[in-house]
């Protein structure tokens, strides 16, 4: 059940991206050859192209900020402490340097974190584009903005939230290894991954 749970982010990304996909291929042979691809603030369409550009355009953005955020989740174990922007104060960076215990739990509470900011940003991507494509359907259709703004708005305010939620938990995790609940490196300070 653990190894379950611990690869839940992960299904749940390559679930959006699935989505993503499939959608974007089953709009793709119903949509005409010239379609628009950038809206006013009306939502009237002032800028057109193929379709192969807009799905192009829908399919980079998805899966490239999937591999950007993916790819920096991935490597925080590499990055020095100093490269990270923890919320906590330089004394506690120093302090964590000394605890590879804690500072692993911070790690792994911000690579948690930060996936499901990638999972809400991809699912914001999928109402916005599911949008464009079906107004791409119909000559002079306008864009439905409630379904931009809406998604933009909750994207926000659900980042928001998870980023709230991640400072208190880290500075949870520092505040326990403060008080003794995490074992402290006896010797020769932190391990090179922690440098």
């Amino acid at each position: 059940m653990a190894a379950f749970l611990r690869s839940l982010p992960l299904l749940l990304i390559t679930a959006l991206l699935s989505l993503i996909f499939a959608d974007a291929l089953s709009f793709y042979p119903k949509l005409p050859d010239r379609v628009p691809i950038h809206w006013d603030t009306a939502g009237k369409p002032d800028s057109w192209s193929s379709k192969e550009t807009l799905l192009g355009i829908f399919v980079g953005i998805s899966f490239g900020t999937a591999v950007v955020i993916l790819a920096i989740v991935l490597s925080l174990k590499r990055i020095p402490i100093d490269f990270i922007n923890l919320p906590v104060g330089n004394g506690d960076k120093q302090f964590l340097k000394g605890h590879p215990v804690a500072y692993a739990k911070v790690l792994d509470v911000l690579s948690l974190g930060t996936i499901f900011i990638l999972a809400t940003a991809l699912l914001d991507l999928l109402i916005t584009f599911h949008a464009a494509f079906e107004a791409a359907l119909v000559p002079d259709a306008t864009l439905k903005l409630e379904y931009v703004w809406g998604p933009l708005v909750s994207t926000l305010c659900t980042v928001t939230v998870i980023s709230v939620l991640l400072v208190l938990q880290i500075r949870k995790i520092v505040r326990d290894a403060e008080a003794g609940e995490h074992e402290p490196l006896l010797q020769g300070g932190a391990p090179p991954i922690y440098r």
